[in-house]
């Protein structure tokens, strides 16, 4: 079975401040999280191998201004570059620099062939409904890539909750119907509010990437298997998790009660069809 991860990071030194970052090293305290040791561009080509991962979707970030973090989409362009079937990139930009994080999409669309965009609005403290964000999204439409929006920002600090709530993301939706919108980490703990919007919604997915054994998450399995097989997708927030390995985290995942039809999209298909709409 091909499968598609759809948020995962390689532990290479560009993406340290992801086990780093004085934030997220709580984060991981609190959710039993195993940090990974750091490792080449190779080395997690090896890793996607030993968990039969086909391909992973690595989002840059860029939060410079809020938080002094950076990974430079033509870093991500690069190891694309080197692994054009294995990785799909997709960029980084700061929305709080404003003008500049609209050419820096168009960039790196046009430039550098990044696959989609990811934005962090909660780093920004920004709900993804924001008006200060639709000229991004707009540009997103114009060149007709998807954006990945971080929602659910629990339990890192100092971000606000509110700024995690899916229910931003129904406004965003139906504002603007012709932007393709993937929610990471599935709005945990409004998991039944973002089955709700992914079911409204034709221009809404989402992945539970980090929370699948949170209490409630098992609603995501039951709408998967029922309501919204389509609109699910699998992601493991690599190197974040709390298994041992990223091998362990695909194992965890297969024996959380998908059915076998329903684990095939999720796994695949539904990324699959989400990356190549016209």
């Amino acid at each position: 079975m091909n499968i598609i991860d759809f948020r995962a990071r390689p532990t290479t030194r560009e993406f340290e401040y992801v086990q780093t970052n004085p934030a997220m090293i709580d984060e991981f305290e609190r959710m039993g999280f195993k940090p990974k040791p750091l490792g080449s561009i190779e080395d997690f080509i090896a890793t996607l191998d030993a968990a039969g991962v086909t391909q992973a979707v690595i989002p840059a970030r860029d939060a410079e201004t809020n938080w002094g973090e950076k990974v430079s989409n033509d870093y991500l362009a690069e190891i694309v570059g080197k692994y054009p079937d294995r990785i799909i990139g997709f960029a980084g930009t700061d929305p709080l620099k404003g003008r500049a994080a609209v050419e820096e999409i168009d960039r790196a669309i046009r430039e550098l062939g990044l696959s989609g965009v990811s934005l962090d609005p909660c780093f920004a403290f920004m709900a993804p409904n924001d008006r200060r964000l639709y000229p991004l999204y707009e540009k997103c439409i114009e060149l007709n890539v998807p954006v990945i929006l971080t929602i659910g920002p629990l339990p890192i600090k100092p971000l606000r909750m509110e700024h995690g709530d899916p229910m931003t993301v129904d406004a965003l939706a139906t504002d603007l119907p012709d932007l393709d919108i993937v929610c990471s980490h599935g709005g945990w703990p409004w998991t039944q509010q973002m089955i709700a919007i992914a079911m409204r919604h034709d221009n809404v997915w989402f992945e539970n990437a980090g929370y699948h054994t949170m209490p409630g998450a098992e609603m995501i399995v039951q709408a998967a298997n029922t309501l919204i097989p389509d609109k699910v997708l699998f992601a493991t927030a690599y190197p974040g998790g709390q298994c041992d390995s990223l091998k362990e985290e695909v194992e965890q995942f297969k024996n959380l009660g998908y059915a076998p039809d329903v684990l095939q999209k999720v796994f695949h298909d539904n990324a699959k069809a989400l990356l190549t709409r016209d």
